[in-house]
């Protein structure tokens, strides 16, 4: 059984491109998003276990906001992301298993967009969405990620194992990232986190750790807990959970992070553990809502394999 050493609050918001707003205002608000999460980090004064850290789930705000900002915030980010207050993951957007190996390249190019900007980029992250295509092994690893974090939604699918837990997936080729099934992002709403209650979120993760420790199939001693949901506008208010919990409880300790520096922890205790590795197709239920879109879905496909097949005459 696992002993919780440490227990890392998580804080970002899950970008839906239509669940809680049409995609054009959503994809300007996430923008905006990078710019407030700038502001946040500035004038953070809190001690280290309580700073304001952020992770950017997807990648198209990051890309949007570097498309318009100016040397000054560019740097900004840089320097925050290379202090670990920040994270840049490379997932474009939340997929399912629709694209074909052509969408994921042009998505994955977009990783050397951020690398340029001197973003370190290492880390995938999915919410919401429970399945992606196979083929993502391959491609992520030529785009030079090789950590993988699903957040299943537990009201559409079926997890393949109980959340959390950690497995190796190979892909076709024998190439593998490290999966870190996590926890719905939802917790962050339920139990009282990204709004800070603190005694709410307290009983909740007590809770959680507790369940994590008498696991027979978990061996971390690190407890992840998302500060997130849909298309939320950041707020410090989690950082009072933090205190709330270090000041009644203060075993195990919490404090924040990104996702990457909870990966570095995860991956390496992965690799000293004994855990699956699994082949095949993550099938995905999520992609239902195209079952009333058929014909558009069809006619993007037609456009595709024509503007594929195109080859520009030479002279």
């Amino acid at each position: 059984m696992a002993v919780i050493r440490r227990v890392l609050l998580v804080g970002h918001t899950h970008h839906d491109v239509g669940y809680t707003n049409s995609p054009r205002i959503v994809d300007d608000q996430h923008r905006r998003i990078v710019a407030e999460v700038l502001r946040l980090c500035a004038h953070d004064r809190r001690t280290d276990a309580e700073r304001f850290r952020w992770t950017f789930e997807v990648a198209r705000p990051v890309l949007r906001f570097l498309a318009t900002a100016d040397a000054s915030d560019v740097e900004r980010l840089r320097r925050l992301v290379a202090e670990g207050r920040v994270a840049v993951t490379g997932g474009y957007l939340n997929m399912t298993q629709l694209p074909s190996d052509a969408e994921f390249g042009a998505a994955y190019d977009a990783v050397g967009l951020l690398r340029a900007a001197g973003l370190p980029v290492r880390t995938q992250q999915h919410g919401d969405v429970n399945g992606i295509a196979w083929g993502t092994v391959e491609a992520m690893r030529r785009a030079g990620m090789s950590r993988l974090v699903m957040a299943l939604n537990p009201d559409h699918g079926r997890a393949p194992y109980e959340q959390p837990t950690g497995f190796w997936w190979e892909g076709q080729g024998g190439a593998r990232v490290f999966v870190w099934l996590s926890t719905h992002y939802g917790v962050g709403e339920q139990w009282g986190i990204v709004d800070g209650d603190a005694a709410a979120a307290e009983g909740h993760i007590a809770a959680f750790v507790e369940r994590l420790e008498a696991r027979a199939d978990y061996p971390y001693d690190v407890a992840v807990v998302h500060a997130a949901n849909d298309n939320r506008w950041p707020t410090p208010l989690f950082l009072d959970v933090v205190r709330h919990w270090n000041a009644v409880r203060g075993n195990p300790p919490m404090r924040t992070a990104t996702i990457d520096q909870a990966l570095d922890l995860l991956e390496r205790q992965a690799t000293a553990a004994s855990i699956p590795v699994v082949r095949g197709e993550w099938s995905d239920w999520w992609s239902h809502g195209h079952g009333s879109t058929a014909r558009e879905v069809a006619v993007y496909r037609e456009a595709r394999s024509f503007a594929r097949a195109h080859r520009p005459a030479s002279g």
